[in-house]
């Protein structure tokens, strides 16, 4: 196994690690956020990291390349970027820094949704989030974001919002 060189190798290791714990064992279950219904989301805030689970269209990250698209390969540092340039979360007009972005099951190869988990970091107090969507195809009509504030391990807050390609924006909390 290769040894982890530097502090930020170790922290996105970290911050991959507790995603999967996270969305596997569900802390608390009701924030959990595996086995996503096609056009749905959640996102679980705990302190000042946001944890986000988001099912999309496959579409939205099929390379230009015909060859590749035919066989739908995805290279991961192609997910995470258009992940990155469609995808924004802010708090009180402060944008949150992505630490990580993955697909639920490794490069996302097969089916028409995959699952994109990714978990951001504000740079301070969260009092609400602001998520907004330039990821649209004909296929994802709406997405419904299911959100969740934890504290010391209870769901302290929940709400739930949809966005649509006329409403790319919505607030919770």
């Amino acid at each position: 196994m290769r040894l982890l060189r530097n502090a930020q190798q170790r922290r996105t290791c970290l911050a991959a690690v507790l995603l999967t714990l996270l969305l596997v064992w569900g802390t608390p279950p009701e924030a959990s956020a595996h086995l996503l219904q096609q056009g749905h989301g959640t996102l679980n805030l705990i302190g000042t990291t946001a944890y986000l689970a988001l099912s999309l269209p496959q579409a939205l990250f099929l390379p230009e390349n015909a060859e590749a698209r035919a066989r739908k390969r995805v290279a991961l540092t192609h997910l995470k970027q258009v992940f990155q340039a469609g995808i924004e979360l802010q708090s009180d007009g402060r944008e949150a820094r992505w630490m990580e972005i993955l697909p639920a099951q490794g490069t996302p190869q097969e089916g028409t949704e995959w699952v994109i988990l990714a978990v951001a970091e504000f740079p301070g107090p969260v009092q609400s989030v602001t998520l907004t969507s330039h990821l649209w195809t004909d296929d994802s009509a709406t997405l419904t974001l299911t959100a969740t504030r934890s504290q010391e391990g209870q769901v302290v807050e929940r709400d739930q919002q949809i966005l649509s390609p006329e409403e790319p924006q919505q607030t919770v909390f």
